[in-house]
């Protein structure tokens, strides 16, 4: 459980720099092309593909954290009881949802890389082939850390039922 925590809690940290490296890129775009004259062949597509990985990449450290966008309001009204099991479920959905999707985008993923699939602009740039197998493997790394959460509420609903 401390590696799939690990993992998780690492993918979100480290490629939280690619979003910096995205702003870089687009602002040396804006100086190369209005003050320069001189746009670059390279600055969109590495914006475009950093976020697109950091984006995807933090699917797991989201999962691990809780962080996303949820609608509480129903959930936040019932009882203890009842919303114990209102988060159980959404785990399992979320978990067999994530291997689902594993599942469908590892031949998509793997195609591209083994492909070494690339954008077919001027620069050209491989990133396909390594953006691509990012989406499986977020998949199936968000699913254990699901299946971690899935252990760590069934675990807390035995310490509470011992506290009685």
């Amino acid at each position: 459980m401390k590696i799939i925590e690990g993992t998780s809690e690492w993918s979100g940290r480290g490629v939280s720099w690619f979003f910096l490296i995205s702003v870089l890129a687009v602002f040396s775009e804006v100086v190369a092309r209005y003050f320069l004259n001189a746009p670059s062949t390279w600055a969109f597509e590495l914006s475009l593909y950093g976020s697109a990985a950091a984006i995807i990449v933090a699917g797991a450290y989201c999962t691990k954290t809780g962080a996303h966008i949820a609608v509480t309001l129903l959930q936040d009204s019932l009882p203890a009881r009842v919303c114990r099991s209102v988060q159980v479920f959404n785990v399992i959905f979320a978990a067999v949802v994530c291997a689902l999707m594993a599942g469908a985008t590892a031949e998509w993923g793997w195609t591209a890389l083994s492909g070494w699939q690339r954008t077919g602009s001027a620069w050209n740039p491989p990133a396909p082939a390594l953006v691509k197998p990012l989406i499986p493997l977020t998949f199936a790394v968000m699913f254990l850390q699901n299946m971690v959460t899935l252990h760590r509420l069934f675990t807390l609903e035995s310490l509470d039922e011992s506290e009685k």
